[in-house]
């Protein structure tokens, strides 16, 4: 295949969603952060583009949220993402949505498309109310990062 020079990463992609996974995993914003560092590590001119609803970086986690925003070849765009499509003759991936800040429609082609997909929990199924969420989709009570530092009574 061709060098890819321009990558997308969608976030929430069947999560927070009723017909799949109702909540946020709480870790693929960080996943996602992450992947797009490896690419610009190893291919310095291609651009990543994260589509996100609303990113999850709490706590300490915040200052690797803001090292990602200071690199200019990486972008978020506060979105939802409704349609992807191959093009026949090039074999770009078209996607088509809405940005939620401005209403502006979102139609952009991308080398390479990744799914931020939510993760499920092996303390319980979501389905069996082991795990609760709230309106907007989070986990209750959930404490991804919880630390010692600094408190004994944690």
């Amino acid at each position: 295949g061709k060098e890819v020079k321009n990558v997308a990463f969608i976030q929430c992609a069947g999560s927070r969603d009723e017909n799949h996974l109702p909540y946020c995993s709480g870790i693929c914003c960080l996943v996602s952060m992450k992947q797009a560092l490896y690419i610009r590590e190893q291919l310095p001119d291609c651009d990543a583009t994260i589509f996100f609803i609303d990113i999850r970086a709490l706590d300490r986690l915040e200052d690797f949220y803001n090292k990602v925003k200071e690199d200019e070849k990486i972008t978020f765009t506060k979105s939802k993402i409704a349609n992807i499509a191959e093009d026949p003759e090039t074999g770009d991936l078209l996607l088509e949505g809405e940005n939620t800040n401005t209403g502006e429609q979102i139609r952009a082609t991308f080398d390479m498309v990744v799914l931020a997909t939510g993760g499920k929990y092996q303390y319980g199924r979501a389905d069996s109310g082991d795990v609760r969420h709230g309106g907007a989709g989070y986990r209750h009570g959930a404490q991804p990062y919880r630390t010692r530092i600094g408190r004994r009574d944690l």
